[in-house]
């Protein structure tokens, strides 16, 4: 019988392409043969009939052998004696009759709801009972109305009581001047008189401190109280609410410590940091976990998600040694729900992506500029002459280009480049829809997802197909299997590539028409500088970039469960990925700018397995309760891939297909890859009275990548943690409901190189001999066999805290991390023969604070309100570099940030009194004041300083949810701060013959700012990139959503688990920006820009 009380919850009623589709059809296949036995299982629960011969057992083993012959699942208040030997003889009985057998004289009662069939004691009636002469009838409800199944009524100071029904409702004979007591696990007791009344509701208010959540640990799970690490738990809600093509995105600003910088195009993976960055060139990504096993978000859908975990220091993710250095994100996808009910549902969106995009100049602002660049010409620096020019918009067009100002000024030609080449919005769409049921022999739940995105580049569209199954089957009370199938297509084809300087070079005194007559097709080439004309980008054929990604993953799980208090598990996981990319340049596109058209194809596969075995001890000792986790793991990956390109094709509809055909530039390439790893870890965990907690951890890793004596590496860990909550001075506390301790130090890898890089590896050489060509091979870099593990060595605090019946509550974590043996390049003499060599020698740290405070305004059964903020504060540092010095031209310095931009320092515009001084700087005014740091009268490279740190040093965040009856709203505020970003479209040549940004007010004698340079023609200004340099910080509402539930409404006539209709909005606006109104700071080029989503969308369930 599965230990479930009343005071609980009750459950709830060889070609990639042909691999892939093998798989397809087989899940298929195993779907459908799963889905007839579970329809065929389903027997009509009033009718069951069971068959038992047992003699002098256990109450809980008969039970158990009905539940496993029927559908039933029983359920029992916790002064049901479930010890008690019974005896039972019977064949092809039905279930209600049995247990009237069963249970006669037992003092136990039962009653059936549905599947559930409910145990109770019968309590006596005492003496008292001679007094009693009223009927109280209620109903008992938690705070949000829904009725609490089980709860204990008893009258105070006798053992005369009752329990409540499905329905919440109870019915007790008491005396007249009576109290009641009410009380049920997970809610505080409550007392009532009775007086008298004949009718007594009763809200019942959760107690914080007994409700223990079960969350997902690495091989594991565990409860939340017994955690010694430092893990966030991401409310998997709030993602669905907030649909997105890559569900990174949607963590932006829901867990303290976590950085995100989001996607900018349909397809593209967010950058994610969890504290920080590390290395300088492995990978700063954390590891994803999806269902145990190592996974990919390509084929992650957010509506699939049933937990999300992220464990950030070395106590938590030491267990997956090597590869968990930046932190582990532990994903567990949806099942089916218990209770035999089948379920579907169905959540669909609709929306519009808005794109905020740098505006260009105007005409005007640009015949303005076009101006001043004459009057420079003819008057040079001369501020009488500027005064007195007689230099107008229309002459200077005039001067400039003839044709530009006839165009403008008798054809009133102007022309919206931007508006012909970027879509200004974009549609995008999503459904996904699941099936589901369980029984006690099977579950399975099958889901579909679709996503249709699009672009402001009018070539481009993302779609992304999700097939996902998770299927489980009961073989035996102890035993049980299980079945997890992924598949994904991604097609995100259209990527026109950078079409940036192509605009620029367009100019609005010109259509893209020939004789600027549409009727007569697109000129080939448009502006001053004779530029291909940028609408031939999209004129059918001209242009092909085709981009297919296909995944398969499929998880293979066994659980054996012996003993109550142990469980083996193997997982074995498949995986497969495909992609392919073939493109096709027209001679008259951007790419190619009339030169010749350019073709080329790639295509690789990656793919490889997992398989582990775990072992899980789980078992208290009076007060003394030990978790212990042993795995063995091995990983092999492996993958190839194969190029091709050529240029000259004979006609563009052969595109990308036919590359022999190419006249010039053939080219062919392949590569192959290859690793393993093996692991082994064991974890002890030791509670003593559920308030000293023990935790120690080590993994050891072998790598295939490294070479012998380095390839073996141990991982240790250890924590402790003290519940001071549960000590005797705080546990009665009215105001102390949760206090936590928390310390931990842990090591943690980095395998940080690529296969085979610590051999010699070959490359080849073309050498010429009497008019001859010759190919040999030669070395390509020299091996270095001591290469080892990059290894982070972190300490952690925290202090985990309830208030006030958890009215207020949070995390404090302190963190430091020492990150060693790093991997960098040193330059080797000459006389070697080679250039560099890769070796361990770098060092970097990462320290900070992160704080999350829980407030709980309001909490009833109409009203729900929360705030959650969030705030880190991180500091890292280049602890060593090679030979202890700093890398100037790599822009690292010791005891500096790791990522900086290392620049010269704009102080100003040189102004016209400034003249004789810009003379020794070689400069004059109108141009660009650089700090002249070492003094030395020129600027040289020396003069060059740390501008500031690209990453944020604070990220903060607010969330608030209100939900009040069957509405609910929220949103999501997010802020950076202490950091520089670089906005590349305000580094440009600053001259006439291009247009620049419409945010810039040049210097001119007239106009003698010290923000921006003279605009100028033919050369370009010197030190721009000082002008591309801004602070970063910003305060953004990041989402915000509001949803009704038509469930009520609807009930008399349509009974569903939720029909919810919502409008999102994603991106929405700035509050507060240091950097200019028209840059992003979170995505600052006018290349890419961040869309402000705005979408409609339905949650069905029934």
């Amino acid at each position: 019988m599965k230990k479930l009380f009343l005071s609980d919850s009750l459950p709830k009623k060889d070609s990639g392409r042909k691999q892939i589709c093998r798989v397809m059809k087989l899940t298929a296949s195993f779907l459908l043969l799963c889905s007839c036995f579970a329809f065929a299982s389903q027997a009509n629960s009033q009718n069951a009939k069971v068959s038992l011969n047992k003699t002098q057992v256990e109450l809980e083993d008969v039970l158990n052998e009905i539940e496993n012959q029927t559908d039933y699942l029983f359920v029992s208040n916790r002064d049901v004696d479930l010890k008690r030997r019974v005896s039972v003889r019977v064949k092809n009985k039905p279930v209600q009759d049995v247990l009237s057998k069963v249970l006669k004289n037992t003092g136990v009662t039962f009653s059936v709801e549905g599947v559930n069939i409910i145990l109770a004691s019968k309590l006596p009636v005492t003496t008292m009972a001679q007094q009693q002469n009223k009927i109280v009838t209620g109903r008992i409800m938690d705070q949000n109305g829904e009725p609490i199944i089980g709860a204990n009524v008893v009258e105070k100071g006798t053992t005369n009581g009752t329990i409540t029904d499905m329905d919440g409702k109870y019915s007790l004979n008491v005396i007249s001047n009576s109290t009641l007591i009410v009380s049920y696990i997970g809610y505080k007791s409550q007392e009532i008189k009775v007086g008298g009344r004949n009718k007594l509701d009763l809200v019942l208010t959760e107690d914080m401190e007994h409700l223990d959540e079960v969350i997902v640990v690495g091989y594991g799970s565990m409860k939340k109280s017994s955690l010694t690490g430092s893990v966030t738990t991401v409310e998997t809600e709030k993602l669905e609410g907030f649909p997105s093509v890559n569900v990174v995105d949607a963590l932006q600003g829901r867990a303290a410590g976590v950085y995100i910088n989001p996607s900018r195009q349909p397809g593209e993976d967010p950058t994610i940091r969890i504290r920080g960055t590390r290395s300088f060139n492995a990978s700063n990504s954390p590891l994803l976990i999806v269902d145990g096993m190592p996974g990919s978000w390509e084929n992650l859908s957010s509506e699939d998600i049933e937990s999300m975990e992220i464990l950030k220091d070395a106590a938590a993710t030491a267990i997956y040694g090597s590869r968990a250095a930046n932190g582990v994100i532990l994903i567990t996808t949806k099942s089916a729900k218990k209770g035999g009910k089948l379920s579907i549902e169905l959540n669909s969106y609709v929306g519009l992506n808005k794109y905020d995009f740098v505006d260009m100049q105007s005409p005007e602002k640009y015949n303005a500029m076009i101006r001043d660049v004459m009057r420079y010409q003819s008057h040079g620096l001369n501020k009488e002459a500027w005064e007195n020019s007689d230099i107008d918009l229309q002459r200077g067009l005039e001067m400039f280009n003839s044709l530009w100002a006839d165009n403008y000024y008798n054809r009133g030609i102007s022309f919206d480049w931007q508006d012909a080449l970027f879509n200004s919005s974009s549609l995008t769409t999503g459904h996904n829809i699941s099936i589901g049921q369980s029984t006690d022999k099977l579950s399975y739940k099958l889901s579909y997802s679709f996503q249709d995105d699009n672009s402001y580049y009018k070539t481009m569209n993302f779609q992304r197909h999700i097939l996902n199954n998770n299927v489980k089957v009961k073989l035996a009370k102890w035993m049980d299997l299980g079945l997890i199938t992924r598949l994904s297509i991604r097609d995100m084809g259209g990527w026109p590539g950078n079409m940036w300087d192509n605009y620029r070079r367009m100019t609005p005194f010109e259509t893209p028409y020939i004789d600027e007559d549409p009727k007569n097709g697109l000129k080939d080439v448009v502006g001053k500088e004779k530029f291909v004309n940028a609408l031939l980008n999209y004129e059918d054929g001209n242009f092909v970039n085709d981009r297919t990604n296909k995944r398969a993953d499929i998880i293979l799980t066994a659980n054996i469960r012996p003993f109550s208090w142990l469980t083996f598990t193997t997982n074995l996981k498949l995986d497969y990925k495909e992609s392919s990319n073939g493109k096709y340049y027209d001679s008259k596109t951007s790419e190619q700018n009339l030169g010749y058209n350019f073709a080329s194809f790639n295509k690789g596969s990656d793919s490889g397995y997992t398989w582990n075995g775990i072992l899980n001890f789980d078992k208290s000792f009076g007060s003394h309760h030990l978790m212990a986790t042993a795995v063995l793991e091995a990983q092999e990956s492996k993958g190839e891939s194969v190029e091709a390109s050529s240029q000259d094709i004979p006609a563009k509809y052969m595109d990308y297909h036919f590359l022999s055909s190419g006249i010039v530039n053939q080219k062919v390439s392949s590569d192959y890859w290859k690793s393993n790893l093996l692991s082994y870890m064991f974890r002890l965990q030791y509670e003593f009275k559920d308030r000293y907690l023990f935790n120690v951890a080590i993994r050891t890793d072998g790598s295939s990548k490294l070479a012998e004596g380095n390839k073996w590496r141990s991982f240790p860990s250890a924590a402790i943690a003290w519940r001071m909550s549960e000590e005797g001075f705080l546990k009665d506390s009215k105001v102390v409901s949760n206090l936590k301790l928390r310390l931990s130090y842990g090591e943690i890898g980095n395998q940080a190189i690529d296969s085979y890089q610590t051999m010699t590896r070959l490359k080849s050489k073309t050498y010429s001999w009497a008019g001859n060509g010759f190919y040999t091979w030669q070395p390509d870099g020299l091996a270095n066999k001591g290469l080892g593990w990059e290894v982070s060595k972190t300490w952690n605090a925290g202090v985990d805290f309830g208030l006030l019946n958890n009215l207020l509550g949070g995390t404090f974590e302190f963190y430091r991390t020492r990150n060693e043996g790093l991997l960098l390049t040193r330059t080797l003499p000459e006389t070697t023969g080679f250039g560099t060599l890769w070796q361990n020698i770098g060092t970097t740290q990462n320290q900070g604070v992160e704080a999350t405070i829980n407030v709980n305004p309001i909490r009833n059964k109409h009203l729900n309100w929360s705030l959650t903020g969030t705030a880190t504060r991180n500091w890292n540092k280049i602890v060593d570099l090679v030979d202890g010095k700093d890398d100037r031209n790599s822009s690292r310095f010791i005891g500096q940030p790791i990522s900086v931009f290392f620049n010269y320092e704009k102080i100003g515009i040189w102004q016209l009194d400034e003249l004789e001084e810009a003379k020794k700087y070689k400069q004059e005014p109108g141009q660009i004041k650089i700090k002249d740091v070492d003094g030395d009268g020129k600027i040289t490279d020396s003069d060059k300083v740390i501008i500031g740190q690209k990453e944020p040093k604070v990220i903060a965040s607010i969330q608030n949810s209100l939900a009040y009856k069957d509405w609910d709203f929220s949103f999501n505020l997010v802020g950076q701060f202490g950091h520089i970003i670089e906005a590349g479209n305000y580094t440009a040549e600053w001259n006439a013959d291009k247009m620049i940004i419409n945010n810039v007010d040049w210097w001119t004698p007239l106009n003698p700012t010290n923000e921006w340079p003279r605009a100028q023609t033919a050369q370009s200004q010197d030190y721009t990139s000082t002008l591309s340099k801004f602070k970063g910080d910003f305060i953004k509402l990041q989402d915000v959503s509001v949803g009704y539930n038509f469930k009520s409404l609807l009930a008399p006539i349509w009974k569903v688990e939720k029909l919810r209709l919502y409008f999102q909005a994603r991106n929405l606006f700035y509050f507060y920006r240091a950097c200019p109104n028209d840059v992003n700071p979170e995505q600052p080029n006018s290349v890419y820009t961040l869309p402000t989503s705005l979408v409609v969308g339905l949650n069905l369930a029934f």
